[in-house]
């Protein structure tokens, strides 16, 4: 369920079919213009078979693959799994109201098919065309009760059941799911964030050690429990909850850093600056915890500059304010600077007084001091995400759309899960006229945070990228 990677020329086609089902009417075939005769090779397969290797082909655009699958559904219409493959093609487009009629259109066909169920609960649950929890749930048990994977099917249905409001309920759910697959790790996760938010410490201790040594472990339940105890003022429980996390899993950074917070919370300075630079090392040999070095570089000023790190955060305030209307907020612009330059000058390797000075900088309209402040935070981190989305912002003021894409791609790869870098990443490709790029990381949004949310780069798509 996650976007599709290849980059494609996203394009809305009202199909006869998707309308008429919409209408509750009979149909005939969904033609399009263009549809050719399928090969004799193809034709010797059943359509189902067809149409789920044609899914499951990466090397073809997905675009391409929904076409080739719709060929299958207007040859067969009433083969219930050809629609239900359409369906998720459609919904690896992002076409989500359709995808869901394809799925509603394969469950009257063939209501014993489990998958059109499943994924009809998933698009409910996302909203389609807003969330609807109770045909989510109604559609995940239909699911389980035609045989669904059993612990996939409860984890989707926990998590309808908890964003309704009905957390006991979601309990009992990743309960079954992990009573059914023990090392599935996001299971402990769900389950916990639960329990945090409804304070149950006994049910988080009951399955605390399951989660650890789950084989495919999820370090966010530890970390969602041992934060549960820090936000309490019980620091000494939270390092009790990270040990047993480190000594289970002594490489992880994630917990390293962590726990190292954990020590600083509960006053023992020594020992957290021991783990934060712990925390650093292991995050250096690895790709994918890149940002636990600066976080831990942060933490550990932080520790030994207090003082000085209470007037950086003034100055941070100071900054990222809502974006209204700069030029009121240059008074507050020109007093965060005043407060960083003796900073950055006492302490000249942390990136972070340079990174906030150049933002106020480029709110101020300095170019020059602006480039230079993000260009120094690349120096000493390459891999920071926030200066590199930054200079693509400033290179897009300057209407420089080339090299502004090619920044914000660079910050999208350093921070591939952060919402707002592929929204401003997708309103710098469509002023560089990369329509594509911008539909993809559209979809890409969506995934992260629903249509809603990617509301505004959807309006610009339509307006300046239909083809």
């Amino acid at each position: 369920m996650i976007a599709n990677r290849r980059r494609l020329l996203f394009h809305s086609i009202v199909l006869w079919s998707l309308a008429a089902l919409a209408r509750g009417q009979d149909h005939g075939p969904a033609v399009e213009a263009g549809v050719s005769e399928t090969s004799a090779t193809l034709e010797a397969q059943a359509p189902a078979d067809r149409a789920v290797r044609i899914l499951g082909d990466e090397a073809m655009p997905i675009e391409e693959r929904r076409v080739e699958i719709l060929k299958i559904v207007n040859e067969n219409p009433n083969d219930a799994e050809s629609w239900a493959a359409y369906g998720e093609a459609l919904e690896k487009l992002g076409e989500r109201d359709k995808a869901l009629l394809a799925f509603q259109k394969s469950s009257e066909l063939n209501p014993k098919l489990y998958s059109p169920w499943l994924w009809q609960g998933i698009l409910y649950k996302r909203g389609t065309p807003k969330p609807d929890y109770v045909k989510a749930e109604q559609a995940f048990r239909r699911a389980l009760t035609e045989g669904a994977p059993r612990a996939r099917t409860l984890n989707e249905l926990g998590v309808t059941l908890a964003m309704s409001g009905n957390s006991k309920a979601s309990i009992d759910c990743w309960k079954e799911a992990i009573s059914t697959d023990p090392d599935w790790g996001v299971l402990y996760n769900n389950l916990f964030r639960v329990a945090t938010k409804t304070g149950d410490e006994k049910l988080m201790q009951e399955y605390f050690d399951a989660a650890l040594k789950a084989a495919r472990f999820e370090e966010g339940a530890v970390m969602q429990c041992g934060e549960y105890y820090i936000a309490g003022r019980r620091a000494g429980r939270a390092v009790e909850v990270y040990e047993k996390a480190v000594a289970v899993h002594p490489r992880n950074a994630r917990i390293r850093y962590y726990y190292a917070n954990a020590l600083a919370e509960d006053g023992r300075k020594k020992e957290a600056r021991r783990e934060f630079e712990a925390a650093m090392e292991m995050a250096r040999q690895s790709d994918e915890v890149s940002d636990v070095v600066q976080s831990a570089e942060w933490a550990i000023f932080k520790l030994e500059n207090a003082k000085a790190e209470k007037e950086f955060q003034s100055a941070r305030k100071l900054v990222f304010q809502p974006e209204t209307d700069w030029t009121k907020m240059k008074p507050d612009l020109e007093k965060a600077v005043r407060i960083l330059d003796p900073l950055i000058e006492d302490y000249p390797e942390f990136w972070n007084g340079y990174f906030v000075r150049g933002v106020a900088y480029r709110r101020m309209n300095k170019v020059a001091e602006a480039q230079r402040d993000l260009e120094k935070v690349l120096a000493l981190h390459p891999d920071e995400p926030n200066a590199t989305m930054e200079l693509a912002l400033m290179k897009r003021d300057q209407y420089d759309f080339a090299a502004a894409a090619d920044y914000a791609e660079k910050a999208i790869k350093l921070a591939p899960r952060d919402p707002m870098f592929a929204i401003n990443g997708g309103l710098i490709m469509i002023e560089a006229g990369r329509c594509d790029r911008a539909w993809e990381l559209y979809r890409i949004t969506v995934k992260m945070v629903g249509e809603e949310n990617a509301a505004i780069l959807r309006g610009q798509l339509e307006t300046r990228c239909q083809p």
